[in-house]
């Protein structure tokens, strides 16, 4: 399965294994009993929901991706952190490596490709997102900007295979190369190492780029793991936090006439469901 991402990107998947009901499968260990067709989808929700995350590390994915460097950065700023004996372990690096096994192309070992990341959309900043960019620019700056980027490459390209041909060794030459050039790079992480990195890249507030690499990397999941990618957008991505204020509000609210009712029309109702949600309020 492969997924054309950006002008010349893509996400590729290599491998898996695992299904929907390993998960069930496994958690079922820790009680002795066998698959109960009439609870298994209700083990697996209740595993989501309450954060039992490890019968999820045994669904396994490995995924290609063909990235610009720069937007593999963004991928990489994911954290999982661990304690270690109460220390948590504060390094990028060794905070990523240590729940997604990476192995990228070698621009010391082999030469880069003329192949650089140039976007359809050229936007400006936001202004509530310092770091992100938002509304598009005029037409006329954005063509500009493209071409001055385009030239560049182009340029700079001819320039790294120029010195190569004269002698100097790839791993120096690549300095000449701009971070929008693509690069390869292969992940192998579980289910919930994913969907830790799909929570922070996958939103609206990530760089555009990094969100369709997301994207691309979800529907593979969706492919692989229907069930449990279901209970994702029922638990992750469409969930919200509250904080004690809010809470307090969302009590009022509810305290209101009719409020029980008004909810019971929207659909999705049950006395058991509605039960848990005030427990969740106490």
């Amino acid at each position: 399965m492969i997924i054309n991402v950006l002008d010349k990107g893509y996400a590729k998947l290599i491998n898996h294994m695992g299904d929907d009901m390993s998960p069930v499968m496994d958690a079922r260990v820790s009680t002795g009993t066998d698959s109960n067709p009439a609870r298994d989808d209700a083990l697996r929700e209740f595993l989501l929901e309450h954060k039992h995350t490890s019968p999820f590390e045994s669904m396994i994915m490995q995924v290609e991706l063909k990235i610009p460097i720069c937007i593999l950065r963004q991928l990489e700023r994911h954290r999982t952190v661990d304690n270690c004996d109460g220390i948590v372990i504060e390094s990028l690096d060794e905070n990523f490596r240590k729940w997604f096994s990476p192995n990228e192309q070698s621009g010391r070992y082999t030469e880069f490709k003329e192949e650089f990341y140039i976007p359809d959309i050229i936007l400006g900043p936001d202004k509530v997102n310092k770091q992100g960019s938002s509304k598009e620019l005029d037409q006329e700056l954005q063509d500009f900007y493209k071409t001055v980027l385009l030239n560049k490459n182009i340029e700079e390209y001819a320039e790294y295979d120029q010195f190569i041909q004269k002698g100097v060794s790839k791993e120096t030459a690549r300095f000449l190369l701009s971070q929008n050039v693509y690069t390869i790079r292969r992940f192998t992480a579980s289910f919930h190492n994913w969907k830790d990195l799909l929570e922070k890249r996958k939103t609206t507030n990530a760089q555009r780029e990094a969100q369709q690499y997301a994207q691309s990397i979800y529907t593979i999941m969706q492919h692989l793991w229907p069930r449990s990618c279901a209970l994702l957008e029922e638990h992750v991505f469409g969930s919200r936090n509250f904080c004690r204020t809010e809470v307090e509000w969302i009590k009022e609210l509810l305290a209101r006439e009719g409020a029980k009712e008004h909810i019971a029309s929207l659909g999705s109702y049950s006395e058991r469901r509605w039960t848990k949600f005030l427990a969740k309020l106490t």
